[in-house]
């Protein structure tokens, strides 16, 4: 009884957190697996599709934004910011640019 109020406890402390406004680099969640099933609270669970790491990278001040590999969980990129043209790599389950390079 006591793991189930704590549980609850917790994803409603998430939900909460998560409601609040963020600023839009920063990917909020919480999650619990039990063997097949899961709770999670937070903008996604597993591998991103392009069209959210496109909206994710515009938050981060990027446009013309044009994938060249989706396969895989490394997805590959150019993209402009200030003028300035990128390639890039992006881990598609966490958002993270894991490799920029001006072209």
């Amino acid at each position: 009884m006591i793991m189930k109020k704590t549980i609850l406890a917790a994803v409603i402390a998430a939900a909460a957190f998560a409601a609040a406004p963020a600023r839009a680099d920063i990917d909020i969640g919480f999650g619990i697996d039990f063997g097949g099933g899961g709770i999670f609270v937070g903008d996604h669970f597993g591998k991103m599709e392009p069209w959210e790491v496109r909206r994710m990278l515009r938050h981060r001040g990027y446009h013309d934004i044009d994938f060249s590999d989706t396969h895989g969980r490394i997805y590959k990129l150019t993209a402009e910011r200030y003028g300035d043209d990128y390639f890039m790599k992006i881990d598609s389950y966490t958002g993270n640019i894991i490799y920029r390079d001006e072209i």
